[in-house]
């Protein structure tokens, strides 16, 4: 992974997490447009980072963020993420990860329901204590269940006397398109 990609990883779960702690949304996405930014840089951030002024140069990229950047290009930290990290459980990361459930339903059904991680939402979508929560209705709930499974499945290995023939099948299915 190059530095930008790096810095810009961080930038986002920064956004991610000032979201699902309730900070001021203009402050996430101040963060986020910053990931965008840095992620579609031509240059390698560490030599902007040299030159404050030349971080601020770039579009998105305000005094505080370029300060966040600058940290952790000579520390390869973000004192900032690691003081949000330590506020949420892991396990309300690991849900965002699911398709359809952002930082937003995360947090309220974490601070509600005291739901804070993946096998726990799934409990708690089986024995329905879900539906009395704001804006989750039993087609969202249903969506959410799929999702879940859904990376689930992904998370599986198949073995290998399944997948090698399969994939032989699709090489030779390829080699008969032309100019492939």
């Amino acid at each position: 992974m190059s530095l930008n990609d790096a810095v810009a990883q961080r930038l986002a779960m920064i956004a991610k997490l000032q979201d699902l702690l309730g900070f001021d949304r203009f402050r996430a996405i101040s963060n986020e447009r910053a990931s965008r930014a840095v992620e579609g840089l031509s240059v390698d951030v560490a030599e902007l980072a040299k030159d404050k002024k030349r971080l601020l140069d770039i579009d998105g990229i305000g005094p505080k963020i370029a300060d966040k950047i600058i940290e952790f290009v000579e520390t390869g930290r973000m004192s900032e993420l690691d003081e949000l990290s330590q506020q949420v459980p892991a396990g309300v990361l690991k849900m965002m990860e699911i398709p359809g459930l952002g930082p937003k339903t995360a947090s309220l059904l974490w601070k509600t329901k005291g739901i804070d991680s993946v096998p726990r939402l799934k409990q708690a979508i089986e024995q329905g204590e879900l539906l009395d929560v704001p804006r989750l209705g039993e087609k969202s709930i249903a969506r959410l269940k799929e999702s879940i499974e859904l990376v689930e499945q992904g998370q599986k290995r198949v073995p290998l006397g399944i997948a090698l023939p399969i994939a032989e099948e699709f090489v030779r299915a390829m080699e008969r398109v032309p100019h492939v």
